[in-house]
């Protein structure tokens, strides 16, 4: 349905129960400003759809009367329905399966460590299995923890308050105590997210495994045509100008402010779609003038993704389970 503000007018009852703020003609769906606490949220339904006990007329005030709590007014052929809702996070424990995949069935021990392991770009596939890396962690109490943070949102400040609200979701969903280390991991995007987010977090990372990292974010706006797109929709409605943001979402812009903890960075010298020269070089080049303790697996004819030496991969492994 299309609520235009000249219907809007036509809703039933005093102003106070009318909505906030309307869109304007031509604009589809129902739209408010964001609501105060414990008010609600407008939802548009058609009166056909609605439930309603046998032989009632749906009209505004019998909708107010036979759903409880709801205020409703009818407008033409649908109803808008002010649902009440709790003020704070829609992360929480019953939630957590929809916003983050966990390991936590293949935990063999106590959990003594969460392992935040960030997709690379393009994902939006719901996560069944573990990788083997996952499963290795699972194994000494490591649960790994894959977060549904964006296909396309480059650790922007939305994606950073989300893994934020994630975090303290798992802790205290699994009874963590503070002391349970947080460390940082992904591939790609996943690991542009895995340096960024450990750069950002609310709660401090212990340590962060980065694989062929995207690191210097103005670079690859040019480095490949399906890159832009991608980062301008992560940095849409921001005020800032564009030099500001590729700065605020560069890992390599962010050294002077990276937490002094140990970092493990993998970069194949085949890599087409992330240069390792342009990005993971001089990441650790910057790193180590800042004196963090980084250290740089250089991987010969390894590409985007892999194939990754067993070794490297075991190393990738213990690097993460040394800290749990």
């Amino acid at each position: 349905m299309i609520l235009t503000t000249e219907k809007a007018e036509r809703l039933e009852g005093p102003p106070s129960d009318r909505p906030a703020a309307c869109p304007k003609n031509g604009q589809s769906g129902t739209h408010a400003a964001e609501p105060p606490a414990q008010v609600g949220v407008l939802v548009a339904v058609e009166i056909s759809k609605a439930r309603k006990p046998p032989g009632t007329e749906l009209t505004a005030s019998t909708l107010r009367t036979t759903v409880p709590h709801w205020k409703a007014a009818a407008l033409g052929g649908a109803a808008i329905w002010q649902i009440p809702v709790k003020k704070g996070s829609i992360m929480n424990s019953e939630t957590l399966k929809y916003v983050a995949w966990t390991a936590s069935q293949y935990i063999r021990k106590p959990i003594r460590g969460v392992i935040l392991t960030f997709h690379g770009l393009g994902s939006c596939s719901v996560k069944e299995l573990p990788t083997p890396e996952e499963l290795a962690w699972a194994e000494v109490g490591g649960l790994a923890v894959f977060p549904y943070y964006g296909p396309w949102s480059w650790m922007n400040r939305a994606a950073r308050q989300f893994t934020d609200e994630l975090v303290k979701v798992v802790y205290e969903h699994y009874k963590l105590p503070e002391r349970t280390p947080l460390i940082s991991t992904g591939g790609s995007m996943g690991g542009h997210a895995a340096l960024l987010y450990a750069r950002y977090a609310k709660r401090p990372v212990k340590a962060c495994l980065a694989l062929y990292p995207a690191c210097d974010l103005k670079y690859h706006f040019t480095e490949r045509p399906d890159l832009p797109r991608t980062i301008l929709y992560a940095f849409r409605g921001y005020p800032e100008d564009r030099e500001s943001l590729f700065a605020e979402h560069s890992p390599l812009a962010q050294v002077d402010f990276m937490p002094k903890i140990p970092y493990l960075i993998v970069h194949g010298d085949k890599d087409a779609a992330v240069s390792k020269v342009q990005h993971s070089d001089r990441m650790v080049a910057a790193m180590r003038r800042k004196k963090l303790k980084v250290e740089y697996v250089e991987v010969p004819g390894m590409g985007h993704g892999g194939p990754m030496p067993i070794p490297v991969t075991q190393k990738c492994v213990r690097f993460v389970t040394s800290f749990l």
